[in-house]
């Protein structure tokens, strides 16, 4: 990169001298953090566009609030690398087992002041934050950095209504990241000096100078009130509607958001104003890095590792026939052949495979941002009209609509198709990511069918034509495993069963794990489930004879207990089973990061143990 000086290193003394070096050689300052970001992220994958976006930003927030004592909170946390940098944390464990989280989090150090990485949070934490100083006469300021599609989300906006109606609130501060979104895009030569001459000091002092002296007296303030009308008539001229100053809060900007000096000039006008402020700033999503600024896509968003000069991925794709890019294809397939297929999305187009899908059928494909409560009730509304709708959407992200799923779609008993992405562990991402619980949450729902394809014949049969007949949504849930074979055409799929007892022990496994253990295991007999929460004559019709077995042992390497090993177990507690049942299954926690194989391992849910300690029981060695 230019003006890049190779004396300056990232260290103690380099975090020092960001506090109080000249503005004009922050540009240098920032190009070392933006290197260091690239390289990690190089080499761990990770979010690269939205942390290069924010360098600067990053920065200009160091150096004009104390990072020690003012809360300082970033929205869903993908956002925060330089602020890692900055706080003293060496990225290279980044993502890794027991290394640096990939969001915030509390255990990590006292400077994350948020633990979360879903989005749309950071606005009511901060407004907490900010009363619970104010009623305990803490004189810190709360900031809240939040990107303009986080606002979107309904949480946000909710937060933002309660915090315009809070006259007394003090030193809170919002900071909307826009890299795209703008709320008032000023457009035209005179809006632009418009925006520039009232983000001056100039104005700023002029204007309170103006209101004091008019404004302090009856006889005046009728010039005052004029004045201010017709100003008001003339911004409206050249200025957007801003529905931040409509909700009656302080508002700066747009401001651009790799200018520190311009950031520092803002934030210290936040500084003098005690109630709360809002400040735009202008990014641009993955600055510095040229394949990441051009991205339109989201590919740069988040990336595995790869080589930083060709932008190549450093491992083969590992997706190239994943379930998840299989599914993609399908859903093209299905969306050409019925004209009645609608697909939802809440963000994740890119991630879920199907931009070919929405770019070909933009008239029935919805991306509503991040806001899944809304997709879900959306899609309810489709299939009462009797559309055939998709909801393509990840698992930690359907915990958020369980509301939606229960009051508008199941008891309503209509045939929503979910397509659950990032079913199991997920890996890096980590703790708040992890997509282990739904199978639980969905089985306290009634009326739901809830399948996992673990081949290629089995995710064949998810898109079946009668997928659209039942009464019911139906949960597809789908993996970050690999398939051997990409082409699934023209395969049948034939549920398994189990018509005849050879052995004394009998194990019930779940998913593309699952299946795979079952054929390493001798003297035994096995079936893997596509249905993950059978009722009690479905699992009879499936195993005729499981009241007659010595063991039965459920694994599920994908779930944690409250799924399908207790929908097995509570089935043979009716059917009066006396035999001894075991399971092994998630333990339910939070899950840290690491690769899938290193948490799996743990677990206690790698293979080599599994078959070992299904051996011991087998053998009464247990």
């Amino acid at each position: 990169m230019d003006n890049r000086d190779d004396e300056i290193k990232l260290s103690k003394q380099f975090i020092q001298d960001l506090k109080t070096v000249k503005t004009r050689k922050l540009k240098v300052y920032c190009h070392v953090i933006r290197d260091k970001i690239v390289e990690v992220c190089s080499k761990n994958g990770g979010h690269l566009s939205s942390n290069l976006g924010v360098v600067e930003l990053t920065v200009a927030l160091f150096r004009k609030f104390d990072f020690d004592n003012d809360d300082v909170i970033f929205d869903v946390g993908h956002q925060t690398y330089a602020y890692k940098l900055i706080t003293e944390r060496d990225l290279v464990t980044l993502r890794k087992f027991d290394g640096i989280h990939a969001f915030q989090n509390f255990d990590e150090s006292s400077y994350d002041k948020i633990s979360a990485g879903h989005s749309s949070t950071s606005l009511s934490i901060g407004y907490a934050y900010a009363k619970y100083k104010q009623l305990n006469n803490i004189d810190t300021k709360t900031i809240v950095v939040i990107g303009d599609s986080s606002l979107t989300s309904g949480m946000a906006m909710e937060a933002l209504n309660q915090i315009a109606a809070d006259k007394t609130l003090k030193n809170f501060i919002i900071v909307i990241n826009d890299n795209g979104m703008s709320i008032s895009k000023p457009t035209g030569a005179v809006a632009k000096r418009w925006s520039k001459l009232r983000n001056s000091s100039f104005y700023v002092k002029s204007s309170a100078f103006f209101k004091k002296i008019f404004n302090s007296s009856f006889l005046t303030r009728w010039f005052y009130l004029l004045c201010k009308k017709v100003k008001d008539i003339f911004k409206r001229i050249v200025l957007n509607d801003n529905f931040i100053e409509a909700l009656g809060i302080n508002y700066i900007g747009p401001i651009d958001g790799h200018d520190v000096g311009d950031m520092e000039r803002s934030f210290a006008r936040c500084n003098k104003n005690k109630s709360p402020t809002v400040v735009h700033v202008l990014t641009t999503k993955g600055k510095g890095y040229k394949k990441a600024e051009v991205d339109e896509e989201g590919f740069w968003h988040g990336v595995t590792p790869f080589n930083i000069e060709t932008g190549e991925s450093n491992i083969s794709d590992e997706n190239n026939s994943s379930f998840t890019k299989l599914v993609g294809k399908n859903i093209y397939n299905y969306m050409h052949e019925d004209e009645k297929a609608i697909v939802i999305n809440p963000a994740m187009v890119n991630g879920s495979y199907l931009i070919k899908t929405f770019k070909n059928y933009k008239d029935r494909t919805f991306d509503v941002g991040i806001a899944e409560e809304h997709a879900v009730t959306f899609a309810s509304g489709f299939a009462k009209k009797g559309s055939h709708v998709f909801v393509s959407i990840y698992s930690t992200f359907l915990q958020r609509s369980y509301d939606q799923i229960s009051h508008d779609v199941a008891r309503l008993h209509l045939p929503v198709v979910f397509l659950v992405e990032r079913a199991g562990l997920v890996g890096a991402d980590g703790e708040t990511h992890q997509g282990i619980y739904d199978v639980a949450f969905l089985n306290s729902i009634p009326d739901v069918d809830v399948v996992m394809p673990y081949d290629n014949p089995s995710l064949l049969s998810c898109f079946s034509n009668d997928i659209f007949e039942k009464n019911r949504p139906t949960f597809i849930r789908i993996t970050r495993n690999s398939i051997l074979n990409s082409e699934i055409k023209d395969v049948k799929f034939k549920e398994p069963k189990l018509e005849k007892k050879k052995h004394e022990t009998l194990v019930i496994a779940t998913g593309f794990y699952g299946n795979s253990l079952l054929k390493k295991l001798n003297n035994v007999d096995t079936i893997v489930l596509f249905d993950l929460l059978p009722s009690k004559e479905k699992l009879l019709s499936l195993i005729p004879h499981i009241s007659e077995y010595k063991n039965i042992i459920v694994v599920d390497q994908y779930s944690i207990y409250e799924g399908t090993c207790s929908q097995v177990q509570k089935i043979l507690n009716q059917i009066k089973f006396d035999g001894e049942f075991n399971y092994f299954c998630i333990d339910k926690t939070f899950i840290k990061q690491g690769n899938i194989s290193e948490q799996l391992k743990y677990l206690n849910l790698n293979e080599t143990y599994l078959i070992k300690r299904i051996e011991d029981i087998a053998n009464n060695k247990n």
